[in-house]
């Protein structure tokens, strides 16, 4: 009997060393693991189990999987998300310039929804919707509550439907709009002479979008023909202007370009991991250019203003740009599903990150109320009773192609007038 107990005390010192042991190295192996950058997935599939087996109601695991894949794109940056296949083709819609919904540009500004534009002529911009604007509410629902893809994916939907959003304007205003969904077409070029006889025009670029350079070239030869066969001068109007397909700004700027970088894309540590330089051939005829710009002018349209100011090609007028520096690119998972990621900032020719600081503009100009230019406000000598009237001379002539109401855009003509003066006068 003693001698039994002596054996069994023996086996279990033998097995609770070896216990011991396997203690040890699985407690190696842990250590080791936790070192590793995949540690945590570890504790992603016990939560995953856990939440499988124990939770108070049957669970779609797919969904769980990809409401794990969005918040952790999400916590990256309010630009990288996971775009689930809807969403995805949402996304196609924008670039193409159709789509379904109210028309209004958004993104976030200081961890606001905010109103980059309404589009034209959508239903934003006819219920009286201005950039600026803070969406506070969709069919109230929260907006911080909300990232920014399924912002825009609660205001998309069918033709005729309609859906309620709720803004902040200004500190205190809020109003609420009843917005019918319809087809968007996006026109993202608009043009115009402002005097033919001076060779001056006017463009205005909306978005960029696919067709939108093809478009700018378009506007351009129609201008020239319209002004004699060549532009002494052209204003740009890019307020407002979300940005969007980084290549149609890229094919933009080289049009005035010769020579030259036109921009340089910086991942991790600030290495420049692209450059994309002008090309001489098909560099149009120099002529005067100024650009007009304001606090929503963001992401590819910086893009296209920095090139331009860099090499000294035009003179920017308005307000510092919006400042959306990051460079997004898109990935098509096999599920039909996207992923959008943040994989670089974009530098100006001179090495100026916009990102967050945007583009000061050579003349700031700040847009005034147009109740300041109401006539009857101003008083001159020929408004005072019993004047002296000089017969046989003209008056001078002040009517302008541009309203002084509009008086960022006005003095963006003002400008190019000028240009154009100093440079007949050999300056």
């Amino acid at each position: 009997m003693k001698q039994r107990s002596v054996k069994h005390l023996a086996l279990g010192a033998v097995l609770g060393l070896a216990v011991a042991l396997v203690l040890v190295q699985a407690s190696a192996g842990a250590a080791k693991a936790k070192g590793s950058p995949y540690y945590p997935l570890t504790i992603f599939s016990k939560v995953l189990a856990h939440i499988q087996t124990s939770y108070v109601d049957e669970v779609d695991t797919n969904a769980l999987i990809y409401g794990a894949i969005k918040g952790m794109v999400g916590s990256l940056d309010p630009h990288s998300a996971y775009l689930d296949p809807e969403e995805y083709k949402v996304l196609q819609g924008d670039t193409a310039g159709k789509f379904g919904g109210v028309g209004i540009e958004v993104d976030a500004r200081f961890g606001r929804l905010t109103v980059i534009s309404p589009l034209p002529g959508s239903p934003a911009e006819e219920a009286g919707v201005r950039p600026g604007d803070e969406i506070i509410a969709i069919e109230g629902v929260p907006t911080f509550t909300l990232t920014i893809q399924d912002a825009v994916k609660m205001m998309r939907g069918k033709p005729g439907t309609q859906v309620t959003i709720r803004v902040r304007r200004g500190e205190a205003e809020v109003l609420e709009f009843e917005l019918t969904r319809k087809i968007i077409k996006v026109d993202s070029i608009e043009s115009e002479i402002l005097d033919a006889g001076l060779g001056l025009a006017l463009i205005r670029v909306r978005v960029f979008q696919q067709g939108t350079y093809s478009g700018f070239r378009g506007a351009l030869d129609d201008l020239s023909a319209k002004a004699g066969g060549h532009l002494e001068g052209l204003v740009i109007d890019l307020r407002n202007n979300p940005g969007g397909l980084l290549d149609q700004a890229i094919y933009m700027a080289d049009e005035f370009l010769d020579s030259g970088v036109i921009l340089t894309t910086r991942g991790r540590g600030g290495e420049i991991v692209a450059t994309e330089k002008a090309h001489k051939k098909g560099t149009r005829e120099r002529f005067s250019i100024v650009l007009v710009v304001n606090e929503y002018t963001a992401s590819a349209a910086e893009v296209f203003v920095g090139a331009l100011m860099d090499h000294q090609r035009a003179v920017v007028v308005g307000m510092p740009t919006f400042g959306k520096g990051s460079v997004q690119t898109i990935i098509k998972l096999p599920d039909k599903s996207g992923l959008k990621l943040t994989t670089a900032l974009y530098a100006t020719p001179s090495g100026h990150v916009v990102q967050a600081a945007g583009i000061e503009p050579d003349l700031v100009v700040p847009a005034l109320r147009p109740d300041l230019f109401e006539k009857g406000q101003k008083l001159t000598e020929k408004d005072i009773l019993g004047h002296i009237e000089v017969q046989g001379i003209a008056g001078v002539a002040t009517s302008s192609p541009v309203p002084l109401e509009d008086n960022q855009l006005y003095i963006g003509y003002q400008v190019l007038k000028a240009a154009l003066k100093f440079e007949s006068a050999g300056g």
